[in-house]
């Protein structure tokens, strides 16, 4: 990514090809150390409580 780009990653879930067709896998995200300059990052929790 170049300076002053965007990026969105979902937390949970991604979609997968299996050998039976698309699944679920789950996600792992984070944020790398940064070596130079700033990074800033926002954490949105969507959570379904019903």
């Amino acid at each position: 990514m170049q300076q002053g780009q965007i990026a969105l990653f979902p937390v949970r879930d991604k979609p997968r090809l299996a050998s039976t067709g698309w699944s679920k896998s789950a996600m792992r995200h984070g944020v790398s150390t940064v070596l130079s300059g700033e990074r800033q990052t926002l954490g949105i929790i969507f959570h379904d409580a019903s």
